[in-house]
């Protein structure tokens, strides 16, 4: 699960270097339109370019033995200045036994290796902020951070949502010059999730 995140971070975050910002400062992101994955739903900017078979392909090629585990969505801004990328886990395709409850250990641990795998794709990440939080009644973390990606300097958040069957992980990341207009976005997909 650990290298697929990377692989998956790695090519979210990287288009955010390709493109200035400079067409999303103060745009609104339109209208959104909802998705679901395995055990999740949530809304995402409907007029944003949907970057999901590519996503797919590199989750597939990196990652060939996941057995259906894991599911991906993506979309990016149409500057290309802007990523929102979505995982969900199956923990029962995964090998988590019927019925486990999962331990705060369990849960310190996956938060620990999907901020490990996020912060590695970046070259000086920095953590803003993070903490426990709640998102459709289930436990979630949440990691504020900053840093540069391939010269370009981002803000973002990633998300692990986990309830008893699913674990969702949402990772948006921005380019700084843009991210005042790109905020409300997240407030609106974290608002949105039901599991």
């Amino acid at each position: 699960m650990k290298k697929v995140l990377f692989a998956l971070l790695t090519v979210s975050l990287a288009v955010l270097a390709i493109v200035p910002a400079a067409c999303d400062k103060g745009t609104d992101p339109g209208p959104f339109s909802s998705y679901s994955l395995e055990g999740a739903s949530f809304s995402h900017p409907a007029e944003w370019t949907d970057g999901t078979a590519d996503l797919e392909q590199s989750m597939a090629e990196d990652n060939p033995d996941y057995n259906g585990s894991m599911s991906v969505a993506g979309w990016y801004s149409p500057s290309g200045s802007a990523a929102l990328i979505f995982m969900s886990i199956d923990l029962q395709k995964s090998g988590m036994p019927d019925g486990y409850t999962m331990t705060e250990s369990d849960k310190e641990s996956i938060v620990e290796s999907m901020t490990g795998s996020m912060t590695t794709t970046m070259d000086t990440p920095t953590i803003v902020n993070q903490g426990e939080t709640t998102i459709s009644g289930q436990w979630a973390w949440q990691v504020e951070f900053s840093g540069e990606i391939e010269g370009v300097s981002a803000k973002g958040y990633m998300l692990t949502v986990i309830s008893s069957d699913t674990i969702l992980i949402v990772l948006y990341a921005g380019q700084n010059n843009a991210w005042t207009s790109l905020l409300s976005v997240y407030d609106t997909v974290k608002a949105s999730i039901v599991m």
